[in-house]
């Protein structure tokens, strides 16, 4: 009965630590479409700041973490934000853009809130 019992710990320790699982971007992706949301919004753009999330963008990290892509399919709206060296986001530059699109290396990519392996890979 005692190893019946571990047996049930055993598994109850390990689906909850599957549960646990999660990207390790996940703080930063929902800071920066958070972010991207209040700057629609302050632009007097509500009606689609009001349709962005994280369900329903596709979303691509490059090299680590400094650069992240935002993209919102059905109002077609894109947005690159980079890492600066506090740690928070601002918009990326043109030539920064222009960098992601083709040199930088992809870490991470989800569409519509659920991971799916990197394209580039």
């Amino acid at each position: 009965m005692k190893k019946i019992g571990m047996l049930g710990l055993m598994l109850m320790f390990l689906v909850s630590l599957v549960a646990c699982g999660g990207s390790k971007y996940d703080e930063v992706i929902d800071k920066v479409v958070a972010q991207d949301k209040k700057s629609m919004s302050s632009n007097y753009m509500s009606d689609i700041a009001d349709e962005l999330n994280r369900k329903t963008a596709d979303v691509k990290v490059y090299d680590d973490g400094k650069y992240i892509e935002l993209k919102f399919g059905k109002n077609n709206y894109e947005s690159f934000f980079k890492r600066m060296s506090d740690g928070s986001y601002e918009e990326a530059s043109y030539d920064d853009k222009e960098y992601v699109k083709e040199d930088a290396k992809l870490e991470y990519e989800e569409k519509n809130g659920r991971e799916v392996k990197p394209s580039n890979q």
